[in-house]
């Protein structure tokens, strides 16, 4: 007996140390996705510039040791640096500087209300992901159902086929983890409420993060440095965030799905809405 226990949860503790790393691959970017260049100004010859080429549509952060720096790099050309072509080295020279998907929030929102990735009227189960380093929640849903955008945003690229990263707004990400399928592709625009893949076994997590300035040393990179959110989300116990052992059903009213349009949006959403 305590030979079969022990196997038991050898085995669900490996399972757990692999589901964790699931927030690193769906964080890591495609290779290319980011690429320096040094090239002359296109308005002085005696100046040369390093641009970085963001072939996302999701920024990211540049972070210069050498010269304890940060860059934001967003989709695109980026010139990062310039210098006369008979100038000394410059910091990027030794090559210390590293890369981290998003950019630090200017105009965060903590109190927004999300909607759950799960079907309009579906009482669901739910339990904090013990499998991933961050505050995630898991939705207790059958294999192959249809998961939902929490919230509009830009699809980032990734290479992790079980899981979708979201840049909001306001400078966070949606992460969507354990699909068994993907219905949108990096680049993609997704509106709250709109169908973006298929859960797999056991239902689907999501978390709310953004990358934190103050997670950041002077004097060294910072492996992981970003801070999770805890998030609303619209239920039928109102907007509310989630407390243990309550089931809570989903609300996709208008209000909720209008709430970071445009007014001219919101018109034509509403008149298509009574057709």
């Amino acid at each position: 007996m305590k030979k079969f226990l022990f196997l038991a949860l050898f085995f669900l503790c490996a399972a757990q140390a692999l589901q964790a790393q699931t927030m690193y691959q769906l964080l890591k970017y495609p290779k290319m996705t980011i690429k320096g260049v040094w090239e002359l100004s296109e308005h002085d010859n005696n100046v040369v510039q390093l641009n970085y080429y963001n072939n996302d549509r999701c920024p990211y952060l540049l972070y210069v040791i050498d010269n304890k720096k940060f860059y934001t790099v967003f989709p695109g050309k980026n010139t990062v640096y310039s210098k006369k072509r008979s100038a000394p080295d410059d910091p990027f020279s030794k090559n210390t500087y590293y890369f981290y998907r998003g950019k630090f929030p200017k105009n965060l929102n903590p109190a927004f209300v999300y909607a759950m990735p799960v079907a309009e009227g579906t009482e669901v189960e739910w339990m904090i992901d013990p499998r991933e380093r961050m505050r995630s929640y898991f939705f207790k849903v059958n294999y192959a159902d249809t998961v939902y955008a929490a919230r509009s945003g830009m699809v980032c690229s990734s290479d992790f086929e079980n899981g979708l990263l979201v840049y909001h707004r306001d400078d966070t990400f949606g992460a969507y983890l354990n699909l068994s399928q993907r219905f949108v592709d990096a680049g993609s625009i997704v509106k709250v409420g709109e169908p973006i893949g298929l859960a797999h076994m056991g239902g689907v997590s999501f978390s709310v993060f953004f990358l934190d300035e103050n997670l950041f040393h002077a004097d060294k990179p910072k492996s992981y440095p970003y801070s999770q959110i805890t998030p609303y989300f619209r239920t039928d116990k109102g907007d509310v965030k989630l407390e243990k052992g309550v089931k809570y059903s989903a609300v996709k009213d208008d209000p909720l799905i209008m709430q970071e349009m445009s007014k001219s949006e919101q018109k034509r959403y509403l008149k298509n809405r009574k057709k």
